[in-house]
């Protein structure tokens, strides 16, 4: 019986999944919005392109990488569909291409630091996924 549960449990997230693919996977990029939330917020958006710092655009780098690695773990929501961000070239390409800004809130969600504890979470529902 708990087979059964699981397995409809199971079915019913994927198409949740699915149906959520359909309509987010779908939308472009509004590349004037944060590139992460696509809000028009008051917080003030940052574009690495506009640093003053001598390696101009190297926040795109760093962002396109912890992205994709949150995204290995399921750590991105479905809102955020990488393939949004990739037009062919590439993540970070496309963002400097575009000269993408985002809130530092939303970044921040998504800094190094906290990839150490989605990797615990990951592991962690895989653990309980797998007793069943």
């Amino acid at each position: 019986m708990k087979n059964l549960e699981l397995a409809e449990t199971m079915f019913e997230e994927h198409v949740k999944e699915l149906q959520t693919c359909a309509t987010s996977c779908t939308a472009k990029t509004d590349w004037k919005l944060c590139i992460i939330c696509q809000e028009d917020k008051a917080e003030a958006l940052t574009c690495p392109l506009r640093s003053k710092r001598t390696n101009k655009g190297s926040g795109y780098s760093s962002l396109a990488e912890h992205l994709i690695q949150f995204n290995e773990l399921d750590q991105v929501p479905s809102t955020l569909p990488l393939e949004r961000l990739d037009e062919g070239q590439g993540i970070e390409a496309a963002m400097i291409v575009k000269k993408a800004q985002y809130h530092n809130k939303c970044k921040l969600k998504y800094n190094i630091t906290k990839l150490p504890r989605a990797q615990k979470q990951t592991l962690g529902s895989h653990d309980q996924q797998t007793e069943y």
